[in-house]
Order: structure tokens, then sequence, then C-alpha cells
């Protein structure tokens, strides 16, 4: 290692200060090839920027995460990293679960990039708090979590941040000017016309067909465009068209559901039957104060009193 912890006099945060031996030693390490003098927990929040509102962001890309996660090395064995499974981690960022991404461009054209991802098996735990360092053309110089397997620079919760800044980067590269407030003035509106159109008064005839109008007199072969209107009778003897197409209620056009003169076909046979009351409405607790003959002249009633129709049976 480059420099004994002694030699290290930066506090740390409770989320790294357990850290011991070789491990602290590398944690101060990628301090220094971030180009840090603090503990990234123990930042301000003030020195930080929403990452999706960042206005300046690493040029960071899909080739740069694989690179790392990858084609890394380890400073603990020398080998690549080839945390293929970490790629895997692209359905955490797809399911929310990465939260809170936040920048900080701490000069030297390096930035630091923070979030909150939850476990992979137990949503209701703390989130992990993952961080990653990148240079100005997207290269990943370190990376740590709080999880057990953060200590060896490359885990799924750091691979979905990369996957978070990724989504980020291709937001502010798709920016258009559109998407934050205007840059100029609204464009000047002529008297006495509106902002909108109502749908009946919109001509959807072909475009070419349109510079051969009434205003166009230069194309004199071509012929102007003329509304037709439609009386009540067609529209009535549309709604009939529609009506006896198919003799199945299920089977018609719902626009007949809202009309006067079509609607009562599709009431539920409950409503239109008019269907005698359940019997299992019928039981009231007061009549079980009533004696027994009374009980049964009562039911006697009730029975003489209660008529269902053929169609309703």
């Amino acid at each position: 290692m480059a420099s004994s912890i002694e030699e290290v006099v930066v506090p740390l945060s409770v989320e790294v200060g357990h850290l011991v031996g070789a491990h602290k030693e590398r944690y101060f390490e990628k301090l220094e090839i971030a180009g840090l003098d603090t503990d990234p927990y123990l930042l301000p929040t003030s020195v930080f920027t929403d990452l999706i509102k960042s206005p300046s962001l690493p040029d960071f890309g899909p080739h740069d995460l694989y690179h790392y996660v990858v084609n890394g090395v380890s400073p603990y064995t020398g080998a690549d990293l080839k945390a293929f499974k970490s790629l895997d981690a692209y359905q955490f960022f797809v399911a929310g679960w990465v939260t809170g991404t936040r920048c900080y461009a701490n000069g030297g054209g390096r930035y630091l990039i923070m979030a909150k991802v939850h476990h992979s098996q137990s949503l209701s735990e703390t989130q992990l708090q993952p961080w990653v360092s990148l240079k100005k053309d997207g290269t990943v110089l370190c990376g740590h979590c709080t999880c057990k397997a953060g200590l060896g620079e490359v885990c799924s919760h750091v691979t979905a941040l990369l996957y978070a800044i990724d989504s980020a980067v291709k937001h502010l590269e798709d920016k258009s000017c559109t998407d934050g407030p205007r840059q100029w003035g609204l464009p000047p509106l002529k008297a006495g016309k509106a902002l909108y159109e109502e749908g009946s008064g919109i001509d959807f005839s072909n475009p070419a067909k349109k510079r051969c109008g009434v205003n166009n007199q230069s194309h004199s072969g071509c012929p102007s465009v003329k509304k037709v209107g439609v009386s009540a009778a067609a529209i009535e003897q549309f709604y009939k068209a529609l009506d006896n197409a198919t003799p199945n209620p299920s089977e018609k056009s719902g626009i007949l559901r809202i009309l006067p003169h079509y609607c009562k076909q599709f009431q539920p046979k409950v409503v239109s039957l008019g269907l005698p009351q359940p019997l299992t409405e019928l039981y009231s607790a007061q009549n079980r104060k009533l004696s027994a003959s009374d009980l049964e002249k009562k039911c006697d009633a009730v029975f003489n009193d209660m008529e269902v129709t053929p169609e309703q049976v």
C-alpha cells in the first residue's frame, strides 16, 4: 500500500469505522485515488446535487461499466475482478431499489457519486450506501459499499449505482431545451386567433389538397375543401345499424350504452326483470318475539303476497 494507517489522519464515519488492517489501508488509498480529503459519508449534503438534475456528469457509458466490473483489477489479488454476476444488478435499478443518487464534482475532473440501495434479500433492512469515483472521461477510479462484498471493490449494489449513472448520463444527453424553463418568449399571437381549436373545427384533409384551397389561387385546377354536414336522420340511421349489427348486447358498440333509446338492453337482468326480494332479506329480529302461531300467519301472508313471473323464474 502507498501509505500506512498511522500516516493518514482522515477521520472515518461510522459506516467504515469498523475497517481494520489491509481493508482500512485500502479505504484510505481509495480516498487518495478519488482526490478526497474527507470520508464521503461525512461530506455535507449541501455539496451534492441530485444526480438526475446535475448539469454536468462524466462521459460514462455501458462500456465503462463493463470494463470496471469485469476487467477491473483487484487490489488484493492483482487479477481481474470478473464480477459477471454483478451485471444482473440492472434488475435492482429497474425495480427502483437505487434511491437518493447524488453527485459531487470534487475537482480535478473527478466525480463522487453516492446512493442508497436496498438489500437484495430483505427490503426492510437499512439501505446500503455505495459510492464510486469517476473521471470526466467515464473511467471508474474506485468504488465502495457498506455491504460485506463491497470490500472487494465491486458488488451488486455498486453495479446498480453504475447503471443509475448510465441512465442519468443518457437523460442529460437526450435533454432538449424544451425540458427546462423556456429560453425565449412566446411566439406572437395573431389578433382574434385562439391558442387551440376544437376537433370539429380542424381540417384533417391531405396537406397537398390544403395548398389548393381558396386562399391559393395559383393552383386553379385543385378543388377547394368543402365541409359536409350530417343530418340527425343520418346519425339515427347509423345508431340503428350499430344496434342491428349483432343481437348479443355484449358484442354491440359501447356507444349504444349511453344513448337513451338503446341503453336499456344493457341493463343487468336483476334490474330489468325486477326480481323479488331474496329470502335472506326477509329476516327480522322482531319476528323472534312472535309466538309460533303468529309467526306462521306472517309467513303465510308473505308467501301469498310473493309473485314470480315465468320470465323471472
